[in-house]
């Protein structure tokens, strides 16, 4: 009996795991969208900003 419930929880802890690495990597994915984006306003920031200031 103790085999069975050993078992379940090890396949309980696999399906977290899984669940939680899958998250994880949504997350991830999330992050380099967000940095993509972020880039493209840095980029624009720093072309209408900083580079006229600096030819000046």
């Amino acid at each position: 009996m103790y085999i069975v419930i050993v078992i379940f929880w090890i396949m309980k802890m696999k399906f977290v795991l899984m669940i939680v690495s899958e998250l994880l990597a949504m997350y991830r994915l999330e992050l380099v969208v967000q940095l993509i984006l972020n880039a493209d306003v840095v980029h624009q920031f720093v072309c209408r900003q900083v580079v006229p200031k600096v030819k000046r």
